[in-house]
């Protein structure tokens, strides 16, 4: 496997869009995508439809979004899978919505 670059895209899919606009005109072959968030797979998915590139053939998101697993769900052909964040990675967010929940909030 060769990662051809990385760039941060502040977790929203307008900026991975851009990112993905100026990968798409630096690399002429891409073979996959991992966008690290669903969101920012929309973004991608997005340059990648309006650039009408066929040579990607997978684009990896993550969180399991409702959009992300309909697409998987559908035959989506770039969308073939989607990652789950490990509760550790969210336990402080978990334990502050079951807090409030206890609380009627």
């Amino acid at each position: 496997m060769k990662i051809l670059d990385a760039k941060y895209a502040n977790w929203n899919r307008d900026d991975a869009f851009k990112v993905m606009q100026d990968y798409l005109m630096r690399f002429k072959h891409i073979d996959a995508v991992w966008a690290a968030d669903d969101d920012m797979m929309i973004g991608v998915l997005k340059a990648i439809d309006q650039a009408k590139r066929t040579d990607i053939k997978q684009v990896f998101g993550g969180a399991g979004s409702k959009e992300a697993v309909k697409r998987i769900m559908d035959g989506d052909k770039l969308v073939q899978a989607d990652l789950s964040y490990s509760p550790k990675f969210i336990y402080d967010a978990i334990k502050l919505t079951a807090e409030a929940r206890l609380k009627g909030e």
